[in-house]
């Protein structure tokens, strides 16, 4: 990827992710109001998720890259678990995470990795953008080398508080 172009985090820990909209009836839409379910028990390593929204649900799963060729298969089969087979796809998309493995180096000559690019992301969501935004800034050529400290610094206390694992 762009980052190990940098020759930084060039061995994330990588996950293909499947997530659908699904519209249910009625009965099951409310069934889930004011609940979600994060499940790591779906398989070693991997964890489905279902999140109610305002009109259908949202239902995924996540393993490690090598499970990859049986997501789609993995994928109905936690639909099924949870009851929810008979719903119909409004939209289904697939991609790729990587997570940071322990203390590769996240800068370097004036570049500076941010969320996912960074490995660093929510081990529950799969999203970086959050952990970007708390310590994000432009930095150009010849700007001020204290803003990379900063930045450095933020980075150093959302690891030590769980924003990316080993």
């Amino acid at each position: 990827g762009r980052a190990a172009s940098f020759g930084l985090n060039r061995n994330p820990i990588r996950y293909v992710v499947t997530g659908a909209e699904i519209a249910v009836d009625r009965a099951v839409q409310a069934s889930w109001a004011g609940r979600m379910q994060i499940d790591i028990s779906v398989w070693p390593l991997g964890y489905g998720w279902i999140f109610p929204k305002r009109d259908h649900l949202s239902v995924g799963i996540g393993v490690p890259l090598r499970h990859a060729k049986d997501l789609k298969q993995r994928f109905s089969c936690f639909q099924q678990r949870a009851r929810l087979a008979e719903g119909r796809t409004l939209e289904q998309r697939s991609h790729m995470i990587g997570f940071r493995r322990g203390q590769e180096a996240l800068a370097g000559d004036r570049v500076l990795l941010v969320g996912d690019t960074a490995g660093l992301v929510d081990p529950n969501t799969g999203g970086g953008i959050g952990l970007a935004t708390a310590y994000s800034g432009v930095v150009e050529p010849g700007s001020d080398v204290d803003l990379l400290r900063r930045a450095a610094g933020v980075h150093r206390t959302a690891l030590a508080q769980g924003a990316a694992f080993a």
